[in-house]
């Protein structure tokens, strides 16, 4: 098996504090040094099936069967 992304939720208005922040940035740099996909979405506009699934493998003319 391959991660081929981390997807997280978070509330768009949420007050993160500085400490956080310097968690999330550590976080993503190490995700992408990884070659992992981090993508943030948001509960109340939680993105369709076919869209969530061309940000983790790209355009659907892209993507190879098999």
């Amino acid at each position: 098996m391959t991660i081929l992304a981390i997807i997280d939720t978070k509330e768009a208005d949420a007050v993160v504090n500085p400490r956080d922040q310097k968690l999330e940035v550590i976080k993503q740099r190490c995700l992408h040094a990884a070659q992992v996909k981090y993508i943030c979405i948001y509960p109340p506009q939680l993105p369709r099936y076919r869209e969530l699934r061309e940000q983790i493998l790209g355009p659907p003319d892209v993507v190879s069967s098999g």
